[in-house]
């Protein structure tokens, strides 16, 4: 063991040498001074670093706000630049990196960066750009708001660790070669113009608004002490319910498969999670969540504790889960396992026997494809559902909580479980054991059969009411399971949203200028009638819309059953669940800018929301002589706001809505470009208890600024005061109710001490958490903070993280955000001397190899 420390601390040594020849450079908030590894600046190096282009000459050099910036022009179809990173620099391999891309706000602007060696692609707007494809497999539900540009050239910045093997230009998900290249290589990073959508017409622009991509420098950046980047969580104090913050992955998981000896991005599969919980810390995010079920397939879990592979087929990690739940025990994180649940799915699993009915067309069988059967034309997709009025669904499900929570309960504090339906995973079913427990629960006077529902639509409403009240009987077994295994505060969310945006909204690009959309040729819609008028919310609580089956001949089975194959939330139905939330959908402005979706979606468990991320997928591909290409393989990329922009949204929702649920369905690899913003964003919004609030409308001297007030009875009144606008305020006042006591409930300074005012001033979309009392506090009050390890009453007998050598660096250089800006770990902090520092890390070490659960005796990298 002596030769395992010995190597561990030659390696820290190693490390911190290799980082001290490289120059340290500012790599701007939050991350401060930091090694730079390498850089490319346009105009000057760039065929030094493996310069290429998806065509030559598709791009060209202008001087644009006194910086030599490489524009993609947005002709044509999909085009990308190219540069090669790090290149025989010594990168390695899990270390931690950050990748800075200097563009151009002069102008509406939406670009893409893709990183091959974190595998991972994030776009962001500018201006009145679009953003996500305008045209795609799916609905993407545009936007086009007058976003104000700062008129300088700003920064995109992404964390990301670096993985064992990547793409170079083409990305297959998989193959014995698709990832070939290592550190030593470096590793790609490409900026991309979206184009014409390879399916349509060249007149049919994705970013139709766009001056195209442009950027005028790439820096790399070494992270030699992640824990110098830790965003801390400051929670309410014990016996004060807690906030949620969490997201899903859909597309990330082929990295790490090894199915038909493919070749993976990191051997050690619960290497690639850890990055995320590392991720989670930067961010400053407390709860994991990760699709145990997706399109109802195993996603590495053990099927073995009820009849394994005749129940659920076992994936090629039968022990993933496990693993990674020990892993984050390290950690203290809370965890939402996701649920794509379809019914299971194994050689005798209820989910293959496709239960369901259709009302018009004839039930999928698997094995018997063809035209006229199953809700819609995702074939694929139907191969499993069930038919939630058989109690065998939930006795299936219960069986799922059993093998994947309750059994691994002791490991983790659970928030509970996020349920999502796909396409035709729940849908109204109209077999007869659905149709035989209609008629006898409502007393019809004759058996209902298919046809009669197909002619009466009174019949058939009263039908699909009662079907809702299975579903919601479904639930309510769901989350009493979970009560029962993890006690009353835990919590079911149920997203009924199939879609990757969300649920469609028509009129086309919703804006504010319809006038300049429409002169453009552009389809448009008033954003006043979508955001404020209710059209939103209506867009969520409408049917699906229905087309016919080209290859079905006949005529009473022609037409898909869309409406019926995803049936609509019906959140009035579960006012009185407590427990359980259907999610309410959400991304741009207009989502988040009124309370009636947030009303109607509210119940006695709070509010849940979730970011529905569009893939815009395939966004790269080309058509070249009538045949489609993918000159850089398989593609998919979330896309934000820029700057303070990013973060907007969430901003909107805490002021209108007050969730205490924000999750995010993420393409793949999640990390964010602005995390400035972000992180400020998540602490004061996790600083928040999770109680009834209420508007202060007397409190802001600023129509933009909202006060929001959580009343407790033992820990004063906190303050969510939000900037709603577009623009900064500055020196904004707030009065109080009397006289008392502010403090910042994240950095604790002092705001004001018996005055009836103050001011903050406040950047777009800014939230700060504060925490008022009447009257000045006793000494060895916390006003309000509680340390990271408190329980926050989730009853799981689970303490969050503990405090660790990291904690101990923490640095405030503002409201709300630590930052490293001394040497990122390398030079002293604060009066903290390099002696110190290294005793410090030695000293967790020490403690870590003590403890029997020790994760280092696996040889893996703790944070």
């Amino acid at each position: 063991m002596r030769i395992y420390f010995v190597s561990v601390i030659v390696c820290v040594l190693s490390t911190a040498s290799h980082a001290q020849d490289r120059p340290l450079m500012d790599a701007g908030e939050p991350f401060g001074m930091l090694p730079l590894v390498d850089e490319v600046v346009v105009g000057q190096n760039e065929d030094a670093h493996g310069f290429v282009e998806s065509e030559p000459g598709i791009s060209e050099v202008q001087d644009i706000l006194g910086a030599s910036t490489r524009v993609i022009p947005n002709v044509g179809g999909a085009r990308f630049i190219g540069y090669r990173m790090g290149a025989g620099m010594g990168l390695q391999s899990g270390k931690a990196y950050v990748l800075v891309v200097d563009y151009p706000e002069d102008g509406p602007r939406t670009n893409y960066i893709i990183n091959r060696g974190g595998e991972y692609a994030r776009g962001f707007s500018t201006g009145i750009a679009v953003g996500d494809s305008l045209q795609n497999y799916t609905q993407n539900n545009p936007e086009s708001l007058d976003y104000p540009l700062s008129g300088g050239v700003e920064s995109s910045k992404t964390l990301f660790f670096l993985h064992e093997n990547f793409a170079s230009q083409v990305l297959n998900l998989q193959g014995p070669m698709a990832r070939p290249e290592t550190p030593a290589d470096g590793f790609m990073v490409y900026v991309m113009q979206q184009g014409a959508w390879f399916n349509g017409s060249a007149d049919v622009r994705q970013a139709p608004l766009s001056l195209g991509a442009a950027v005028s420098r790439i820096r790399l950046f070494e992270v030699p002490d992640l824990d110098t980047l830790a965003a801390p969580i400051i929670y309410p104090p014990d016996g004060l319910p807690r906030r949620h913050l969490f997201w899903r992955e859909e597309m990330s998981d082929g990295a790490v498969s090894k199915r038909n000896n493919s070749q993976s991005a990191v051997d050690n599969i619960v290497d690639y999670f850890q990055y995320k919980a590392q991720m989670m810390k930067f961010l400053g995010m407390n709860t994991f969540s990760k699709d145990l079920l997706e399109f109802g397939a195993n996603q590495g879990w053990d099927s073995n504790l009820h009849g394994g592979n005749s129940w659920v087929h076992q994936s090629e990690y039968p022990q993933l889960w496990s693993d990674i739940l020990e892993m984050l025990g390290d950690y203290g994180f809370y965890v939402l396992p996701m649920y794509e649940y379809c019914g299971s799915k194994g050689d005798n699993g209820l989910g293959y026997q496709t239960q369901a009915q259709p009302l018009r067309r004839d039930r999928y069988v698997f094995g018997e494809e063809g035209s006229c059967r199953g809700y819609t034309h995702i074939w694929w997709s139907e191969r499993c559902n069930v038919d939630i009025a058989n109690p065998a669904a939930l006795d299936d499900f219960r069986k799922m909580i059993d093998a994947t929570i309750t059994r691994h309960r002791d490991k983790v504090p659970f928030v509970g479980a996020w349920m999502r339906t796909r396409v035709a995973d729940i849908p109204i079913s109209f077999s007869d054991y659905s149709l035989n427990a209609f008629s006898t629960e409502t007393a019809q006077a004759a058996p209902v059969t298919r046809p009669m529902l197909r002619d009466d639509d009174t019949l058939l409403a009263t039908y699909k009411a009662w079907w809702l009240d299975q579903r919601r009987e479904f639930m309510a077994g769901v989350r009493d399971t979970l009560h029962e295994a993890l006690g009353d505060e835990s919590v079911l969310l149920f997203t009924a949203y199939h879609e990757e945006p969300g649920p469609g909204v028509t009129g086309g690009i919703i804006s504010d200028d319809l006038e300049g959309l429409q002169s453009r040729g552009l389809d448009a819609r008033s954003w006043d009638e979508v955001a404020l008028d209710g059209g939103y919310l209506d867009a969520l609580l409408a049917e699906a819309g229905n087309w016919h089956d080209n290859g079905c001949m006949d005529p009473e089975k022609t037409l898909f059953e869309w409406e019926n194959a995803n049936p609509v939330p019906d959140p009035q139905n579960a006012k009185a669940m407590d427990g359980f939330l259907f999610t309410y959908p959400f991304n741009r402005l207009y989502s988040t800018s009124s309370t009636t979706g947030f009303d109607a979606f509210r119940g006695p468990a709070g509010l849940a929301i979730i970011k529905h991320y569009p893939l815009n997928e395939h966004t790269t591909e080309v058509r070249v002589m009538g045949e489609r290409q993918s000159p850089l393989g398989y593609f998919v990329s979330d896309m934000d706001r820029n700057g303070p922009y990013s973060m907007l949204a969430e901003a909107r929702a805490l002021a209108h809505g007050d969730p205490r649920y924000i999750g995010y369905l993420s393409s793949q690899n999640y990390t964010r470009g602005f995390p400035e913003y972000v992180r400020r964003f998540n602490r004061a919004f996790l600083a928040l208890p999770a109680v009834p609030s209420v508007i202060w409308p007397q409190a802001s001297d600023d129509d933009n600024v909202v006060v929001r007030a959580y009343e407790t009875e033992a820990h004063g009144t906190y303050l969510a005061v939000v900037n709603t606008g577009l623009n900064a305020v500055t020196d904004m006042t707030i009065t109080l109710p009397e006289l008392g006591q502010v403090r910042d409930a994240v950095s604790q300074d002092e705001l004001s001490d018996g005055q009836a005012t103050f001011s903050l001033t406040l950047y777009p979309g800014e939230v700060r958490a504060l925490v008022f009392t009447a009257s000045a506090p006793s000494p060895g009050t916390d006003m309000g903070v509680a340390p990271v390890g408190a329980d926050g009453g989730m009853g799981s007998g689970v303490d969050p993280i503990e405090t660790d050598a990291g904690t101990l660096m923490e640095q405030n250089d503002g409201p709300g955000e630590t930052s490293s800006s001394s040497s990122g770990g390398c030079e002293s902090v604060g009066s903290t001397t390099a002696p110190l520092m290294m005793f410090l890390l030695l000293l967790g070490f020490i403690r870590r190899y003590r403890s029997p659960n020790s994760r280092a005796m696996q040889s893996r990298r703790l944070w």
